[in-house]
Protein backbone atom coordinates (compact mmCIF):
# COMPACT_ATOMS: atom_id res chain seq x y z
CA UNK A 1 0.00 0.00 0.00
CA UNK A 2 2.63 2.67 0.66
CA UNK A 3 4.35 2.57 -2.71
CA UNK A 4 1.01 3.77 -4.04
CA UNK A 5 0.80 6.52 -1.58
CA UNK A 6 1.35 10.08 -2.96
CA UNK A 7 1.10 13.31 -1.37
CA UNK A 8 -0.13 16.22 -2.91
CA UNK A 9 -0.13 20.28 -2.37
CA UNK A 10 -3.52 22.24 -1.84
CA UNK A 11 -3.27 25.27 -4.20
CA UNK A 12 -5.97 28.34 -4.18
CA UNK A 13 -7.15 29.47 -7.38
CA UNK A 14 -8.68 33.12 -7.64
CA UNK A 15 -8.91 33.54 -3.73
CA UNK A 16 -11.78 30.93 -3.01
CA UNK A 17 -11.54 27.80 -5.09
CA UNK A 18 -8.76 25.04 -3.66
CA UNK A 19 -7.42 22.81 -5.96
CA UNK A 20 -4.71 19.69 -5.95
CA UNK A 21 -4.08 17.53 -8.53
CA UNK A 22 -4.64 13.73 -9.75
CA UNK A 23 -1.76 11.36 -10.25
CA UNK A 24 -0.96 10.86 -13.73
CA UNK A 25 -0.86 7.28 -13.70
CA UNK A 26 -4.65 6.82 -12.50
CA UNK A 27 -5.74 9.41 -15.03
CA UNK A 28 -4.49 7.11 -17.99
CA UNK A 29 -5.85 3.58 -16.11
CA UNK A 30 -9.41 4.79 -16.26
CA UNK A 31 -8.90 6.80 -19.58
CA UNK A 32 -10.11 10.13 -18.28
CA UNK A 33 -10.35 12.83 -20.76
CA UNK A 34 -10.26 16.85 -20.31
CA UNK A 35 -13.43 18.24 -19.24
CA UNK A 36 -14.61 14.89 -18.44
CA UNK A 37 -16.17 14.49 -14.78
CA UNK A 38 -15.26 12.58 -11.58
CA UNK A 39 -17.98 12.28 -8.61
CA UNK A 40 -16.49 13.72 -5.24
CA UNK A 41 -18.03 11.75 -2.64
CA UNK A 42 -17.72 13.09 1.25
CA UNK A 43 -17.24 10.23 3.62
CA UNK A 44 -18.16 9.30 7.23
CA UNK A 45 -14.41 9.60 8.01
CA UNK A 46 -14.04 13.05 6.70
CA UNK A 47 -12.15 11.35 3.55
CA UNK A 48 -12.90 12.20 -0.16
CA UNK A 49 -13.95 9.16 -2.59
CA UNK A 50 -13.24 10.29 -6.11
CA UNK A 51 -14.87 8.35 -8.69
CA UNK A 52 -14.95 8.85 -12.58
CA UNK A 53 -18.68 9.65 -13.51
CA UNK A 54 -19.65 12.23 -16.22
CA UNK A 55 -19.87 10.36 -19.71
CA UNK A 56 -19.02 7.20 -18.10
CA UNK A 57 -20.14 4.21 -20.12
CA UNK A 58 -23.17 1.95 -19.22
CA UNK A 59 -21.72 -0.99 -17.45
CA UNK A 60 -20.76 -4.16 -19.70
CA UNK A 61 -22.44 -7.72 -18.91
CA UNK A 62 -19.87 -9.58 -17.08
CA UNK A 63 -20.04 -13.20 -18.04
CA UNK A 64 -18.67 -16.49 -16.93
CA UNK A 65 -18.56 -20.11 -18.42
CA UNK A 66 -19.14 -23.33 -16.36
CA UNK A 67 -18.08 -26.40 -17.57
CA UNK A 68 -19.69 -28.91 -15.76
CA UNK A 69 -18.14 -32.07 -17.66
CA UNK A 70 -14.80 -31.42 -15.05
CA UNK A 71 -17.24 -30.94 -11.88
CA UNK A 72 -17.58 -34.29 -9.96
CA UNK A 73 -20.91 -33.44 -8.06
CA UNK A 74 -24.01 -32.36 -8.54
CA UNK A 75 -23.70 -30.22 -5.43
CA UNK A 76 -20.07 -28.91 -6.53
CA UNK A 77 -22.03 -27.71 -9.50
CA UNK A 78 -24.58 -25.51 -8.19
CA UNK A 79 -22.15 -23.98 -5.51
CA UNK A 80 -19.94 -23.00 -8.11
CA UNK A 81 -22.68 -21.41 -9.90
CA UNK A 82 -24.17 -19.79 -6.76
CA UNK A 83 -21.10 -18.45 -6.57
CA UNK A 84 -20.72 -16.65 -9.63
CA UNK A 85 -24.02 -15.07 -9.03
CA UNK A 86 -23.36 -13.78 -5.83
CA UNK A 87 -19.84 -12.30 -7.64
CA UNK A 88 -22.47 -10.31 -9.61
CA UNK A 89 -22.42 -12.25 -12.79
CA UNK A 90 -24.88 -10.71 -15.29
CA UNK A 91 -24.55 -14.09 -17.64
CA UNK A 92 -23.46 -17.13 -16.63
CA UNK A 93 -23.42 -20.27 -19.22
CA UNK A 94 -23.10 -24.15 -18.47
CA UNK A 95 -21.83 -26.14 -20.53
CA UNK A 96 -24.30 -29.87 -19.01
CA UNK A 97 -24.89 -32.72 -20.89
CA UNK A 98 -25.95 -34.81 -17.91
CA UNK A 99 -29.96 -34.66 -17.22
CA UNK A 100 -29.90 -35.13 -13.78
CA UNK A 101 -27.00 -32.32 -13.49
CA UNK A 102 -29.54 -29.85 -16.15
CA UNK A 103 -32.34 -30.60 -14.03
CA UNK A 104 -31.01 -30.39 -10.52
CA UNK A 105 -29.27 -26.73 -11.47
CA UNK A 106 -32.39 -25.48 -13.27
CA UNK A 107 -34.32 -26.04 -9.76
CA UNK A 108 -31.84 -24.42 -7.95
CA UNK A 109 -31.82 -21.33 -10.22
CA UNK A 110 -35.73 -21.30 -10.51
CA UNK A 111 -36.06 -22.32 -6.54
CA UNK A 112 -33.14 -20.21 -4.75
CA UNK A 113 -32.45 -16.77 -6.83
CA UNK A 114 -33.85 -14.05 -7.62
CA UNK A 115 -34.03 -12.32 -11.06
CA UNK A 116 -32.18 -15.12 -12.72
CA UNK A 117 -34.01 -16.61 -15.91
CA UNK A 118 -32.99 -19.06 -18.42
CA UNK A 119 -32.39 -16.98 -21.53
CA UNK A 120 -31.40 -20.17 -23.68
CA UNK A 121 -30.94 -23.58 -23.92
CA UNK A 122 -29.51 -26.43 -26.02
CA UNK A 123 -28.52 -29.81 -25.31
CA UNK A 124 -25.22 -29.30 -24.71
CA UNK A 125 -25.52 -25.63 -22.54
CA UNK A 126 -27.67 -23.48 -20.62
CA UNK A 127 -27.68 -19.56 -20.70
CA UNK A 128 -28.89 -17.48 -17.57
CA UNK A 129 -29.01 -13.70 -17.22
CA UNK A 130 -29.81 -11.95 -14.00
CA UNK A 131 -32.41 -9.44 -15.16
CA UNK A 132 -32.52 -7.14 -12.23
CA UNK A 133 -29.75 -4.21 -11.42
CA UNK A 134 -28.18 -3.35 -8.33
CA UNK A 135 -30.56 -0.44 -7.91
CA UNK A 136 -33.75 -2.27 -8.71
CA UNK A 137 -35.00 -3.17 -5.23
CA UNK A 138 -33.60 -1.10 -2.01
CA UNK A 139 -31.63 -2.98 0.56
CA UNK A 140 -33.94 -1.72 2.79
CA UNK A 141 -36.96 -3.57 0.74
CA UNK A 142 -35.30 -6.88 1.23
CA UNK A 143 -34.59 -6.57 4.83
CA UNK A 144 -37.96 -6.22 6.06
CA UNK A 145 -38.70 -9.11 3.69
CA UNK A 146 -36.92 -11.24 5.35
CA UNK A 147 -37.90 -9.87 8.67
CA UNK A 148 -41.44 -10.37 8.23
CA UNK A 149 -40.74 -13.87 6.59
CA UNK A 150 -38.45 -14.63 10.20
CA UNK A 151 -41.38 -13.77 12.26
CA UNK A 152 -43.72 -15.79 9.80
CA UNK A 153 -41.62 -18.76 11.18
CA UNK A 154 -41.37 -18.08 14.95
CA UNK A 155 -45.63 -17.36 15.24
CA UNK A 156 -45.94 -20.81 12.94
CA UNK A 157 -44.07 -22.72 16.15
CA UNK A 158 -45.80 -20.58 18.72
CA UNK A 159 -49.14 -21.13 17.40
CA UNK A 160 -48.52 -25.10 16.94
CA UNK A 161 -47.29 -25.09 20.11
CA UNK A 162 -50.33 -23.30 21.46
CA UNK A 163 -53.05 -25.50 19.60
CA UNK A 164 -50.88 -28.83 20.65
CA UNK A 165 -51.44 -29.58 17.03
CA UNK A 166 -48.14 -30.37 15.30
CA UNK A 167 -49.24 -31.54 11.71
CA UNK A 168 -48.47 -28.57 10.11
CA UNK A 169 -45.46 -28.22 11.18
CA UNK A 170 -43.45 -29.21 7.75
CA UNK A 171 -46.49 -27.30 5.47
CA UNK A 172 -44.48 -24.07 7.17
CA UNK A 173 -41.09 -25.19 6.52
CA UNK A 174 -40.71 -24.27 2.65
CA UNK A 175 -40.94 -20.27 4.03
CA UNK A 176 -37.12 -20.42 4.89
CA UNK A 177 -36.35 -20.86 1.10
CA UNK A 178 -37.96 -18.03 0.21
CA UNK A 179 -35.85 -16.07 2.90
CA UNK A 180 -32.36 -17.91 1.75
CA UNK A 181 -33.33 -16.69 -2.05
CA UNK A 182 -33.52 -12.94 -0.46
CA UNK A 183 -30.04 -13.52 1.70
CA UNK A 184 -28.28 -14.70 -1.49
CA UNK A 185 -29.81 -11.69 -3.88
CA UNK A 186 -28.84 -9.36 -0.60
CA UNK A 187 -25.25 -10.71 -0.68
CA UNK A 188 -24.65 -9.98 -4.34
CA UNK A 189 -26.24 -6.66 -4.21
CA UNK A 190 -23.47 -5.84 -1.53
CA UNK A 191 -21.04 -6.93 -3.84
CA UNK A 192 -21.98 -5.19 -6.94
CA UNK A 193 -21.90 -1.84 -4.97
CA UNK A 194 -18.12 -2.70 -3.35
CA UNK A 195 -17.44 -2.81 -7.20
CA UNK A 196 -18.72 0.60 -7.82
CA UNK A 197 -18.88 3.27 -4.61
CA UNK A 198 -21.39 5.81 -6.89
CA UNK A 199 -24.20 2.82 -5.93
CA UNK A 200 -23.90 3.28 -2.22
CA UNK A 201 -25.01 6.84 -3.04
CA UNK A 202 -28.32 5.69 -5.45
CA UNK A 203 -29.45 3.28 -2.88
CA UNK A 204 -29.61 5.87 0.01
CA UNK A 205 -25.83 4.06 1.76
CA UNK A 206 -23.65 6.62 3.61
CA UNK A 207 -20.73 4.16 3.58
CA UNK A 208 -18.95 0.93 2.68
CA UNK A 209 -19.97 0.35 6.80
CA UNK A 210 -23.15 1.23 6.31
CA UNK A 211 -23.22 -1.95 3.46
CA UNK A 212 -21.84 -3.96 5.89
CA UNK A 213 -24.28 -3.46 8.24
CA UNK A 214 -27.11 -4.55 6.22
CA UNK A 215 -25.13 -7.90 5.00
CA UNK A 216 -24.60 -8.42 9.05
CA UNK A 217 -28.39 -7.90 9.74
CA UNK A 218 -29.66 -10.36 7.02
CA UNK A 219 -27.08 -13.18 7.68
CA UNK A 220 -28.55 -12.60 11.37
CA UNK A 221 -32.13 -12.88 10.04
CA UNK A 222 -31.09 -16.16 7.61
CA UNK A 223 -29.91 -18.00 11.25
CA UNK A 224 -32.87 -17.45 13.06
CA UNK A 225 -34.93 -18.65 10.21
CA UNK A 226 -33.04 -21.88 10.53
CA UNK A 227 -33.49 -22.10 14.02
CA UNK A 228 -37.02 -22.05 13.57
CA UNK A 229 -37.33 -23.76 10.74
CA UNK A 230 -35.68 -26.30 12.83
CA UNK A 231 -37.68 -26.05 15.88
CA UNK A 232 -40.55 -27.19 13.22
CA UNK A 233 -38.91 -29.83 11.78
CA UNK A 234 -38.27 -31.24 15.94
CA UNK A 235 -42.00 -30.64 16.56
CA UNK A 236 -43.17 -32.60 13.02
CA UNK A 237 -41.71 -35.87 14.70
CA UNK A 238 -42.71 -35.33 18.20
CA UNK A 239 -44.63 -38.90 18.71
CA UNK A 240 -46.71 -38.58 21.86
CA UNK A 241 -49.22 -35.97 23.03
CA UNK A 242 -47.90 -33.06 24.78
CA UNK A 243 -50.14 -31.04 27.70
CA UNK A 244 -50.32 -27.82 28.24
CA UNK A 245 -47.97 -27.69 30.81
CA UNK A 246 -45.27 -29.43 28.45
CA UNK A 247 -44.70 -26.38 26.08
CA UNK A 248 -45.84 -23.73 28.45
CA UNK A 249 -42.61 -22.36 28.62
CA UNK A 250 -41.86 -23.13 25.17
CA UNK A 251 -44.85 -20.48 23.93
CA UNK A 252 -43.29 -17.88 26.56
CA UNK A 253 -40.18 -18.56 25.41
CA UNK A 254 -41.16 -18.20 21.58
CA UNK A 255 -42.98 -15.10 22.07
CA UNK A 256 -40.18 -13.24 23.74
CA UNK A 257 -37.73 -14.47 21.35
CA UNK A 258 -40.40 -12.94 18.44
CA UNK A 259 -40.24 -8.94 20.51
CA UNK A 260 -36.57 -9.39 20.65
CA UNK A 261 -36.45 -10.42 17.00
CA UNK A 262 -38.67 -7.30 16.26
CA UNK A 263 -37.08 -5.08 18.58
CA UNK A 264 -33.87 -5.80 17.26
CA UNK A 265 -34.90 -4.85 13.55
CA UNK A 266 -36.36 -1.69 15.05
CA UNK A 267 -32.79 -0.69 16.87
CA UNK A 268 -31.24 -1.51 13.32
CA UNK A 269 -33.02 1.36 12.23
CA UNK A 270 -33.90 4.21 14.83
CA UNK A 271 -31.07 3.69 16.88
CA UNK A 272 -32.25 3.74 19.68
CA UNK A 273 -30.12 2.51 23.11
CA UNK A 274 -33.04 1.65 25.16
CA UNK A 275 -33.96 -0.83 22.66
CA UNK A 276 -30.85 -2.65 22.38
CA UNK A 277 -31.13 -2.88 26.28
CA UNK A 278 -34.64 -4.28 26.03
CA UNK A 279 -33.42 -6.72 23.83
CA UNK A 280 -30.46 -7.91 26.23
CA UNK A 281 -33.03 -7.64 29.11
CA UNK A 282 -35.42 -10.07 27.63
CA UNK A 283 -33.34 -12.74 26.40
CA UNK A 284 -31.31 -12.82 29.73
CA UNK A 285 -35.31 -14.53 30.85
CA UNK A 286 -34.85 -17.16 28.12
CA UNK A 287 -31.73 -18.31 29.99
CA UNK A 288 -33.68 -19.17 33.24
CA UNK A 289 -36.78 -19.87 31.05
CA UNK A 290 -34.29 -22.87 28.95
CA UNK A 291 -33.31 -24.13 32.70
CA UNK A 292 -36.56 -24.27 34.14
CA UNK A 293 -38.15 -26.22 30.86
CA UNK A 294 -36.09 -28.95 31.00
CA UNK A 295 -36.55 -29.37 34.54
CA UNK A 296 -40.40 -29.62 33.97
CA UNK A 297 -40.12 -32.15 31.31
CA UNK A 298 -38.53 -33.52 33.64
CA UNK A 299 -40.76 -33.70 35.99
CA UNK A 300 -43.80 -34.17 34.02
CA UNK A 301 -42.22 -37.62 33.68
CA UNK A 302 -41.39 -37.22 29.50
CA UNK A 303 -39.37 -39.77 28.11
CA UNK A 304 -35.91 -38.66 27.34
CA UNK A 305 -35.82 -38.97 23.94
CA UNK A 306 -38.75 -36.45 23.92
CA UNK A 307 -37.20 -34.08 26.68
CA UNK A 308 -33.75 -34.02 24.33
CA UNK A 309 -36.04 -32.81 21.44
CA UNK A 310 -37.88 -30.27 23.45
CA UNK A 311 -34.60 -29.12 25.10
CA UNK A 312 -33.34 -28.78 21.50
CA UNK A 313 -36.58 -26.13 20.73
CA UNK A 314 -35.62 -24.31 23.94
CA UNK A 315 -31.84 -23.67 22.99
CA UNK A 316 -33.36 -22.88 19.48
CA UNK A 317 -35.50 -20.07 20.59
CA UNK A 318 -32.93 -19.23 22.90
CA UNK A 319 -30.67 -18.48 19.45
CA UNK A 320 -33.37 -16.93 17.81
CA UNK A 321 -33.41 -14.13 20.47
CA UNK A 322 -29.58 -13.93 20.60
CA UNK A 323 -29.65 -13.01 16.87
CA UNK A 324 -32.60 -10.54 17.69
CA UNK A 325 -29.57 -8.65 19.96
CA UNK A 326 -27.34 -8.80 17.69
CA UNK A 327 -29.16 -7.23 14.85
CA UNK A 328 -29.84 -4.50 17.67
CA UNK A 329 -25.87 -4.31 18.47
CA UNK A 330 -25.76 -4.01 14.62
CA UNK A 331 -28.07 -0.81 14.34
CA UNK A 332 -26.10 0.81 17.61
CA UNK A 333 -22.67 0.67 15.72
CA UNK A 334 -24.39 2.06 12.60
CA UNK A 335 -25.14 5.31 14.71
CA UNK A 336 -21.45 5.65 16.02
CA UNK A 337 -19.21 7.84 14.14
CA UNK A 338 -16.30 6.17 11.92
CA UNK A 339 -12.81 7.03 13.32
CA UNK A 340 -11.07 9.73 11.24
Amino acid sequence: MARNLEFRKIQVTGGNTYVVSLPKKWINEINIKPNQQVAIIPQPDKTLLIVPYGERKAREDIEITIDSTNIAKTEDLITEFMGYYIMGYDIIKVRIEENSDRQALKNFIHDRLIGTEIINETPQQIITRCLVSVTSVSLDQIISRMHILTLILIEGFIELLEKNDFTKAKDLISTDEEIDRFYLYLVRQIKLLLSNRLFLEEVGLESLHDAFAYRETAKCLERSADHAVKILSILSVINVPLSKKHVENLILGGKIAREVQSNGIKAFYKHVSSLLSKCIEETKKLQHLEEETIDNLISLGVKPPNITLLAFVAESIQRIAEYGVDIAYIGKRRSMKVIP
